[in-house]
């Protein structure tokens, strides 16, 4: 059986010529006989639906950019074992699908359909809202001045409006304060940093529909907590520049790299924090972790 979830509410769930386009061709590469199609919108138990599966015939298609991803692997990952998962991009970010295929053993067929089933069983996990809620995240997490673009970026879509990436992201840097205080703690080491423009945990090296922020990062080993403070409203814009390659590593002076597998992070500016690009509020502190393998 092959199962197939969209989302509605994206752009390609929403156009439903290609959507029959994506699933003719799913069914005559996968070879099933029998398909199941669901939308994540309306599905109520993806997490019992999955867990039911057959892991030796049946196959998982999702058909989307990272915030289908996400919102799917966040309700089962924790399923061992899982059948195979394969991606399909169709989104407008595609972070997750553009880390995997930087790497040399993943199953890519047809260059469009990605196996991911390996990639998503040891996902990081943030608890906020005093330890209420929990999720898991693909790519990465972060406050600060990529957290207000995408509450900005957000909002413009709610509200159907047609402003620009680059509009918003230059409005952004004009009103944004850098955050006083963060303390941090990585496996047990505390941390300060001052004057902070933005604080990112990443689990792959890409985020922002293909900024490069964490190079060193490959998704099966530890996270990496990515700092960018003391440094000028101008110099800033120009370093961001950098980081769609990968190279704003090299100035140490304002970027620090550093790698763990629980964080913790507290500060009293905190107030909302992007996940894989979707925003969430915030209390004041929170927690970050992923299992050592």
């Amino acid at each position: 059986m092959l199962y197939i979830f969209y989302n509605s509410l994206s752009k390609s769930g929403k156009c439903q010529r290609k959507m029959y386009d994506i699933v003719s061709d799913a069914i005559k590469v996968f070879l099933q006989p029998e398909v199941k199609i669901f939308d994540i919108i309306k599905i109520k138990d993806s997490q019992n639906l999955v867990s039911q599966m057959d892991i030796e015939k049946d196959i998982v298609l999702l058909i989307g950019g990272d915030g289908t991803l996400t919102n799917i692997t966040n309700k089962i990952h924790n399923i061992k074992p899982l059948p195979k998962i394969y991606a399909y991009k169709a989104g407008t970010g595609n972070d997750f699908l553009r880390s995997l295929k930087i790497k040399q053993d993943v199953q890519i067929i047809h260059k469009k359909y990605y196996l991911i089933s390996p990639y998503i069983t040891n996902l990081p996990t943030i608890k906020f809202k005093n330890d209420q809620d929990e999720r898991s995240f693909l790519n990465g997490i972060g406050f600060g001045i990529d957290a207000v673009i995408a509450k900005k970026v957000n909002d413009e879509k709610m509200l159907k409006n047609k402003s620009s990436f680059a509009k918003v992201t230059i409005n952004a840097f004009k009103t944004f304060k850098t955050i006083p205080l963060i303390k941090i703690n990585v496996d047990g080491k505390e941390l300060e940093f001052k004057n902070v423009w933005l604080a990112s945990i990443m689990n792959n090296c890409y985020f922002g529909g293909g900024m490069k922020l964490a190079p060193n990062c490959n998704n099966t080993d530890k996270l990496n907590l990515i700092i960018i403070n003391n440094v000028s409203k101008w110099k800033l814009a120009w370093l961001f520049f950098s980081v769609y390659s990968g190279k704003h590593l090299r100035y140490k002076k304002y970027v620090h790299e550093i790698q763990g597998y629980k964080f913790s992070m507290e500060c009293k500016e905190m107030h909302f924090m992007q996940l894989d690009g979707e925003t969430f509020d915030i209390e004041n502190k929170i927690y970050i972790s992923k299992k050592n393998n």
